[in-house]
């Protein structure tokens, strides 16, 4: 601030030609002082009535006025980008608390394949279902080679096919091999995602273990079957006089029913005495 005051120049008797003259000023660092003489352009401020370095003095104070606001508005632009940055930090910690509460809610087992890097990871839900902590290491190939050896073709074919043609969701059921050795039947899926230029990076999924419910609807198909079975026995027994064909398929409908690798039926012979094969399913000799 340049507080001035009016002073009558010698010689100026015409109140119109009076100048204002530089008061008291709080000086800025590198401004003028009373008695310093200018130099460059402030020296051409100087005028006959020997207020040159006041005139240079506020020209100075300007310059620094200007530098004192660009300074200021580094300082505010450096801290808009602080609060931003923090913003940004804060909405990612709200994400990662939500992604870790719906982790634990749920019972599937959540994994996280980073497709460039080759690493897998999988949830604690992984000990669980399959028996086996989740840090299996060798990335996807901790993966492929829990898988059925019979699904094995048709589940990585689908996989591939899905991350190179440029989906953005995978979905399969397939048998997973537990620790124990057994299968457990399960239902895949995952979300590709992908860069700027549409490169897949990652997928993220979740695998829900279907055992019971696959081992329920085959044990219903099963049922159905050996329903079907039977009332079709029952018809060809009535209307046919061929025991024989009747045993044949007595046999059959028995290895059906009963989910059995072989199946005959026995009778004695005329002596009583000895069994003989009247008919058979599944037996060799």
């Amino acid at each position: 601030q340049l507080r001035a005051r009016h002073t009558e120049q010698p010689g100026d008797g015409d109140p119109l030609q009076r100048r204002p003259a530089i008061g008291r000023v709080p000086l800025l660092p590198g401004t003028c002082r009373r008695g310093a003489k200018p130099a460059g352009r402030e020296q051409a401020a100087r005028d006959g009535s020997g207020n040159g370095i006041g005139e240079a003095c506020a020209l100075r104070l300007v310059r620094n006025g200007w530098r004192v606001l660009a300074g200021v508005r580094t300082i505010g632009t450096q801290l808009g980008q602080f609060l931003e940055r923090q913003r940004a930090e804060h909405a990612l910690q709200q994400s990662n608390e939500r992604f870790n509460v719906a982790v634990r809610a749920t019972s599937d087992v959540i994994w996280d394949w980073d497709l460039r890097a080759d690493t897998l990871w999988w949830n604690d839900n992984f000990a669980t279902v399959f028996g086996q902590a989740g840090d299996l290491g060798g990335g996807r190939r901790a993966w492929y080679d829990r898988i059925h050896p019979e699904d094995y073709e048709r589940v990585l074919n689908g996989l591939h096919r899905a991350i190179g043609e440029g989906a953005s969701h995978w979905s399969d059921e397939y048998r997973f091999r537990r620790v124990d050795g057994g299968f457990a039947h399960v239902f895949d899926r995952g979300e590709v995602i992908r860069d700027a230029h549409g490169q897949p990076v990652r997928m993220i999924g979740a695998m829900t273990d279907t055992t019971e419910r696959t081992q329920a609807e085959a044990r219903i198909r099963r049922q159905a079957e050996q329903q079907r079975l039977i009332a079709e026995f029952g018809r060809q027994a009535l209307g046919n006089s061929d025991l024989d064909n009747v045993l044949d398929r007595a046999v059959d409908l028995m290895a059906a029913t009963l989910a059995l690798d072989c199946s005959d039926v026995l009778l004695l012979d005329a002596t009583g005495e000895n069994l003989v094969i009247k008919a058979a399913v599944g037996r060799e000799d």
